[in-house]
């Protein structure tokens, strides 16, 4: 595994957004060694670190609102950054809602994928793992474009 080209980036690992470009790096590295299901997981975790990152920088929300008993830290983090990207003004807003449901979409298939990938015994093929990095790629386009990150 060539990991050289991951020292340029010089990551310090110690912001979320750091952790989301590694597990993107990751991701890509796994799918060249043929590592269909690990680099799923990586997709996966780079948006909740991505979204994660946006939330605090914002502020959304702090590091106490997410320990409610019954919702887990993946969904208040989405429905934070879906609620956060409703509230934007767009001449379109047709684009808005467009993309704002892609977003749930998208952020939905690639969990059940990263579940699957994670926790079941099925084959995960290297179609399964781009189509991953495609809706992380997606994803994180769409927090990006209406948060301004």
């Amino acid at each position: 595994m060539d990991i050289t080209h991951l020292n340029s980036r010089k990551l310090r690992m110690n912001t979320l957004k750091d952790k989301s470009l590694f597990n993107k790096d990751a991701a890509d590295i796994l799918i060249k060694n043929h590592f269909y299901g690990p680099s799923i997981h990586c997709s996966y975790y780079r948006c909740i670190q991505y979204m994660l990152h946006c939330i605090y920088l914002k502020p959304l929300a702090v590091k106490s609102d997410f320990t409610q008993k019954d919702i887990g830290t993946h969904v208040i983090a989405i429905n934070l950054i879906k609620a956060a990207i409703s509230k934007m003004y767009m001449p379109d807003k047709g684009e808005l809602a467009s993309d704002l449901k892609y977003f749930v979409e998208q952020i939905y298939e690639l969990k059940k994928l990263r579940k699957n990938a994670d926790y079941d015994e099925s084959v995960i093929k290297q179609e399964d793992s781009i189509i991953a990095q495609k809706k992380a790629d997606a994803i994180t386009d769409i927090i990006a474009k209406y948060l301004k990150l």
